[in-house]
């Protein structure tokens, strides 16, 4: 008998979660080393904007244009076998090599340019480094956009492991360089290492498929009714990516203009929330995206809208509890993890002030990852993509608002409150598509959740205030000094707040915070029994 798409699905995000854990695990130390090698002053702030603005924006187009490859390589499958699939999937390959490959060049060359566009740097030292960064960067576009098609085309066959698994050797290869050639290279040696890690985790599926790659032939097809129904899906995706990567540019944009520091100090939020956010929402999308295609492909969108609906209530149960916390205990937690070398208290304190508002959008960024699986699994990428440029134009209007009274900090505010209108308007639509469930229970959830994260907060800043590190701590003589008087009070501040909020829950009978404890009764009994 067939294993029940959940079992499927918990299978997978586990094999996945177990490598991002190790990979999003060396992210942080990546950004702890660069924060205690560098602080957060004009070298860190130009690698910000050289990444976060150019590089990765130019790596984020192709990764999002192939979202729809999945649910048409996989019906392709169903419809003309094997065969026709592949033959589809090298017309892809072969078209993203040539355009890609064009724009990595025209970035190189006009790097320069780039940064001026997308910087309000005072320093002309800053915007000549960020260009320097932005050139060094140009191989690793190329080779994460074949990296995208080489996961989704092993995620169609449901093999998680290898493309999960080079995402920790891409971090091993990028920490290693700047390890070994910071004290040469300055901030520089972090840009080597985002081309050399890149490289890394493209050969790492490659290599897996083994003799399957025989398969792949490079082919300039663009007529095949493959291609076109994926050239169809792409194009309100292109423009949406455009639109969308430009709320990052913008971000980084007004944060270059409010002081030396500021940019880096975004950067370094972001990257802690987006760490936090890769460790679930990511990895359970990843697995649960194929199921959906497959779903949809059958037309049962009955069990598709109960699959969805199940996924956004366990990620709501996950996220509300983890959003409070380190909403409390957002201080300490960014302290004990960047506060060495040259990252200074002062750092500390402007990097937790955006830390805040990600942590508060912590659900809704998990909300929209589940939703735009379901929405392109289904082949309906008009509906968010046309929802998402026009919550792009309202961020952009709330960061021109907010800044003034709320400096850097507003931006997250900005970035939170328009993705929150995206989510609610998506599921608004999403009954056009499959039922998501009835509303009286989402209700019913929502008010039991939102009265079991309330119990949490305050326990937490009770005792948070009471240990004394709801702000941070003085300067210490050293690491370890700081982690007997941050690292114990804080483990003991977030374990009581998950006991109080797993209390709370079980009190108020939610059925959902069950699921994950039966799974893993389900497991242990099975695994007894096979022993016996």
């Amino acid at each position: 008998m067939a294993k029940h798409w959940g079992v499927q699905v918990a299978q997978g995000a586990v094999t996945i979660n177990a490598f991002l854990m190790i990979a999003k695990g060396f992210g942080l130390v990546q950004a702890v080393v660069i924060a205690n090698r560098f602080g957060a002053g004009m070298a860190v702030d130009a690698y910000a904007l050289a990444f976060s603005s150019i590089a990765f924006t130019l790596m984020a187009i192709p990764r999002d244009l192939l979202a729809p490859f999945l649910p048409v390589f996989t019906e392709e499958r169903h419809r003309a076998g094997e065969q026709e699939a592949w033959r589809f999937a090298g017309a892809v390959g072969t078209w993203l090599a040539l355009l890609i490959g064009a724009a990595a060049f025209l970035g190189f060359w006009h790097a320069d340019t780039l940064v001026r566009l997308v910087s309000q740097f005072e320093s002309e030292d800053a915007n000549r480094l960020a260009a320097s960064l932005v050139r060094i960067m140009m191989p690793a576009v190329f080779f994460m956009a074949l990296y995208w098609l080489a996961t989704l085309l092993m995620h169609a066959y449901k093999r998680f492991g290898p493309p999960a698994a080079a995402e920790v050797v891409n971090k091993i290869a990028l920490i290693a360089c700047i390890l070994a050639l910071y004290a040469v290279l300055g901030i520089r040696a972090v840009a080597v290492g985002v081309a050399l890690g890149a490289l890394t985790a493209l050969l790492f599926p490659v290599l897996a498929f083994g003799k399957t790659l025989r398969l792949f032939r490079p082919s300039l097809d663009w007529k095949s009714p493959a291609m076109r129904s994926f050239g169809r899906l792409v194009l309100p995706i292109l423009i949406g990516t455009l639109i969308a990567q430009s709320r990052v540019i913008l971000n980084y944009w007004f944060a270059s203009g409010m002081g030396e520091g500021m940019t880096a100090s975004l950067n370094y939020a972001k990257r802690l929330s987006d760490t936090i956010v890769l460790f679930v929402p990511f990895t359970v999308g990843t697995a649960i995206y194929p199921f959906f295609s497959e779903m949809t492909a059958r037309k049962s969108m009955r069990e598709a809208g109960t699959a969805l609906a199940q996924m956004l209530r366990l990620m709501a149960l996950l996220f509300v509890p983890l959003s409070v916390g380190l909403g409390v205990l957002r201080v300490p937690a960014v302290q004990i993890l960047f506060h060495h070398g040259a990252f200074t208290i002062e750092n500390v304190y402007d990097t937790a002030a955006p830390f805040l508002f990600y942590t508060v959008g912590l659900v809704v960024l998990a909300w929209e990852i589940m939703l735009m699986r379901f929405y392109f699994s289904a082949k309906n990428t008009l509906t968010p993509i046309a929802i998402g440029l026009a919550c792009t134009a309202l961020h952009v209007a709330l960061v021109a608002w907010l800044r003034a009274p709320f400096g850097h900090a507003g931006i997250p505010m900005a970035e939170t409150l328009s993705k929150g209108v995206k989510v609610l308007v998506l599921l608004a639509l999403v009954r056009r598509i499959a039922p998501p469930g009835r509303f009286r229970d989402n209700a019913v959830f929502a008010v039991k959740l939102a009265a079991a994260a309330v119990v949490m907060g305050l326990t937490v800043q009770a005792l948070g205030a009471r240990l004394g590190i709801v702000y941070g701590v003085a300067e210490s003589a050293g690491l370890v000094a700081r982690l007997r008087e941050l690292g114990l009070p804080l483990v003991v501040c977030a374990g009581a707040g998950l006991l109080v909020f797993a209390a709370a829950a079980a009190a108020l009978r939610i059925p959902e915070a069950r699921l994950a404890l039966d799974f893993a009764r389900t497991r242990l009994r099975r695994r007894t029994a096979g022993d016996r």
